[in-house]
């Protein structure tokens, strides 16, 4: 999906990279059919490894996490603001590219009572100056991010495996807008939102 999110390529660039993506899926299929026995977190991952290798013994286990979840604090009440997080490795580029997704696309439509909190590392040097939009960096304790925010947001597009964060999110009760690439591979009940 990162071929596929920089665009599509022709000539030599372009069979490179189709060489390349070809090399590491043998790879990558080749380790599956030699230890038989895998563990997924995503359903999605499991169900293409299955196809690909049909004699594959997986188990699905999506992330669990240590302890209780973390309670809310009393609801903000008729707070003026509507305080949105998005916390993510900003180094990574799935990250990067939903981040600027959402600054272009959605960001701009939101009311200017809104402001969006960036939780992680490379964050601040990818956000344009904005007075709404307020970067932290790295947090130590995650759950110093769930009492900022009314709601969490996951805009990822492209990439692989499970969202940990939106899977995080939920289970510490976050309310969580999420795009459905970045809920792919969660057990989520089914929801007609």
């Amino acid at each position: 999906s990162q071929i596929m999110a920089v665009g599509p390529r022709r000539g030599l660039v372009g069979r490179l990279l189709a060489r390349d993506l070809a090399r590491l899926r043998t790879y990558e299929l080749t380790g599956l059919r030699s230890v038989r026995n895998v563990i997924f977190l995503s359903s999605v991952d499991a169900d293409d490894a299955g196809r690909a290798c049909p004699n594959l013994n997986a188990l699905v286990v999506p992330p669990v996490f240590d302890g209780a979840p973390h309670p809310r604090l009393a609801s903000r009440g008729s707070s003026a603001t509507l305080e949105i997080g998005f916390m993510a490795n900003f180094d990574w580029w799935p990250n990067r590219e939903g981040l600027r997704w959402f600054l272009d696309r959605v960001f701009p439509a939101v009311s200017d009572r809104t402001r969006l909190h960036l939780f992680g590392r490379g964050a601040a040097a990818l956000t344009p100056a904005h007075p709404h939009v307020i970067t932290h960096g790295f947090v130590a304790k995650v759950e110093d991010v769930w009492d900022q925010c009314d709601l969490m947001i996951c805009p990822v597009l492209s990439g692989g495996g499970v969202c940990v964060k939106v899977a995080e999110a939920v289970y510490n009760g976050v309310p969580t807008l999420s795009t459905t690439f970045g809920a792919r591979g969660l057990p989520l009940l089914p929801d007609p939102h």
